[in-house]
């Protein structure tokens, strides 16, 4: 991973704060199961069976109050961009569509860096080629439209450094899962802020 965003990290997660006023509603920290975190085998709802591969990222959806309390980010949640970047695909997915923003600046070894933000509703008039700055909002978590046992809403977060050969039109999860063209990050990782991951 690019030293500067070990070191730096992204206020990401302060910015999901602000822009949904948890800090109003006792906000104490960010709670991840362990099948909600980056390369789990395990699923975090239903039977929580074996997934059919590894976790390509982080979901959030949890957060601890400060009377002890854990509760769900609601629908409608707003998303707050990583980095500064370029929109450069919008595709379907299950629980809604996904988001890719390319970060050219941290982009190394033949490589461009992006996040990608899953499950989600795009926000009005946010289209492929815009240009947006880190903590702007993109998009909004949408209601649960599957049907699969426990599944909460909430938001999927990938970072992955990826070729800069690989055409932003063929970019999809079949292209993320391939290891050939993307090296995939923990999103934690880029994150300077506390969160407990040991809840069970």
């Amino acid at each position: 991973m690019p030293e500067e965003l070990q070191t730096g990290g992204s206020r990401f997660l302060s910015d999901l704060i602000r822009e949904n006023r948890l800090d109003e509603q006792g906000f104490k920290e960010w709670v991840f199961e362990p099948g909600m975190l980056f390369g789990a085998r395990d699923k975090w709802w239903g039977d929580r069976a074996q997934r059919d591969r590894p976790h390509e990222g982080v979901d959030v959806c949890l957060y601890r109050n400060i009377a002890g309390d854990v509760i769900a980010l609601p629908c409608g949640s707003l998303v707050p961009v990583l980095y500064d970047g370029e929109v450069v695909s919008i595709i379907a997915d299950f629980l809604g569509r996904t988001i890719f923003v390319r970060h050219q600046q941290y982009g190394r070894d033949g490589q461009d860096l992006y996040t990608v933000y899953g499950h989600v509703n795009p926000s009005a008039g946010l289209c492929k080629g815009m240009l947006i700055r880190a903590g702007a909002v993109i998009a909004d978590i949408p209601a649960k439209s599957s049907k699969r046992s426990g599944l909460l809403p909430h938001l999927h977060i990938s970072v992955a450094l990826i070729s800069s050969t690989c055409d932003a039109d063929t970019l999809g999860w079949e292209i993320m899962r391939d290891p050939a063209f993307v090296r995939l990050l923990d999103p934690l990782l880029t994150v300077a802020e506390h969160y407990d991951k040991r809840y069970l």
